[in-house]
């Protein structure tokens, strides 16, 4: 018998390198599984710390809506609040003059006392008063513009203890961080703003159109005029 032809007709299969294709393969798919329940864990962990702390994305949703709320929406509202009390106004200071001329503009001002639209001036007379304060009744479009400006003015700067806006830093518009403001509309309408005197001063400021990026002078314009309270919130 030829042993040594027959062994040639035979396939000699090397199990050492079969043995490390399978160990590879088993390798990788060890690896891919790692990743995968890495991957998974990773995930896990982001739900867990969702869970823990639904703060991620809803905080920052708090923080931007507290952000407009107590800052960029009523400087905004106060500009063009402002605006339109001063049209309004021209059309007032112009049927006075019609009614009296020796009246002049510095001569009198308008405050919100008692819920409603009060002048004052020291140098007019009862019935110049008088006629001016029909005028302002009157106008439905200021007492309009005057009662929402009044509530911009309370939107800035009365920021409850909770409310997400606290961490302005040192100055959020003209608000010193270290002041909290409280019962702002009472304040208010006990006629502490002199709205008149308000406008001039945003006026000579920023121009007769006061555009949207010099609205800051509208909503802090009142700060003079307000009683804060330290560390008390409403």
């Amino acid at each position: 018998m030829n042993i040594t032809g027959s062994l040639r007709n035979i396939e000699i299969i090397d199990l050492s390198n079969k043995d490390q294709k399978i160990n590879k393969d088993i390798q990788g798919k060890i690896d891919q599984d790692s990743k995968n329940i890495s991957s998974s864990n990773e995930t896990l962990d982001i739900k867990i710390e969702a869970i823990i702390n639904p703060t991620l994305e809803e905080s920052a949703k708090k923080v931007n809506d507290s952000f407009t709320k107590h800052g960029s929406q009523p400087k905004f509202n106060a500009a063009k609040l402002f605006n339109v009390m001063d049209n309004e106004l021209t059309s007032i200071n112009k049927n006075i003059s019609e009614y009296n001329p020796s009246i002049k503009s510095t001569d009198w001002d308008f405050t919100y006392k008692n819920d409603k639209l009060q002048v004052i001036g020291k140098t007019l007379s009862e019935n110049d008063k008088k006629f001016i304060q029909e005028k302002l009744d009157k106008s439905v479009v200021m007492n309009e513009a005057v009662k929402q400006y009044n509530q911009s003015v309370v939107d800035y700067y009365q920021v409850a203890k909770d409310d997400y806006f606290l961490g302005h830093g040192s100055k959020h518009g003209g608000i010193s961080s270290s002041k909290v403001y409280v019962h702002v509309q009472d304040q208010i309408n006990t006629g502490i703003l002199p709205y008149k005197k308000l406008m001039q001063e945003t006026i000579n400021s920023y121009g007769k159109v006061i555009v949207p990026d010099k609205y800051s002078a509208a909503i802090t314009a009142p700060e003079d005029y307000l009683t804060a309270s330290i560390d008390t919130y409403a």
